[in-house]
């Protein structure tokens, strides 16, 4: 803390001396100072205000000159742009078929957990809702018919289109 006392009080004592120098220039009375150089006695020569109104000079160069306005208002014209083809349209992509109910229940069920026993595994699915507890041979809203439960996935297979989908289950680690 002591240090930093020392430090701000030899800012203030430096302050304070350039103010007083700068007081003590500024206090005397007459000429403004000047700069002071090693070549006092030398005079600078005096501007030429004349050159600067003089008009343009021509150009007498041999090249064209970039900056003087055309001669002649005939200049040749530009060939008119020819009409860009338009690239044949793009072909009508087909709109994707909406999911079918058995892919709808699949991508909504959501994995809850497994129950082993002696005789069957059994999972427990949520959607919404509404949970189900199902082992292979169930049948779901008596539309969706159990097909397989294992470690990995469970198939489900609509009864009234055969189409089947599969509901995957986390990896358990």
């Amino acid at each position: 803390m002591d240090g930093k006392k020392a430090v701000l009080i030899l800012l203030f004592l430096c302050l304070g001396g350039v103010v007083l120098y700068n007081f003590a220039i500024l206090g005397k009375k007459g000429d403004p100072p000047q700069a002071k150089s090693g070549r006092e006695d030398r005079q600078l020569p005096p501007l030429r205000l004349g050159l600067l109104s003089t008009g343009k000079a021509p150009y007498k160069g041999v090249k064209r000159d970039l900056f003087s306005p055309p001669e002649s208002p005939a200049r040749k014209a530009a060939p008119a742009p020819k009409p860009q083809e338009l690239p044949p349209p793009m072909p009508e992509v087909p709109a994707p078929p909406p999911p079918s109910e058995i892919q709808v229940f699949a991508s909504e069920a959501r994995f809850i957990g497994f129950l082993d026993s002696s005789s069957s595994k059994s999972a427990f699915i949520m959607r919404g809702a509404d949970v189900y507890i199902i082992k292979k041979g169930d049948s779901i809203r008596s539309r969706f018919n159990v097909e397989e439960v294992s470690g990995g996935f469970i198939t489900l297979k609509d009864s009234e289109t055969g189409e089947e989908a599969m509901i995957r289950l986390p990896v358990q680690r």
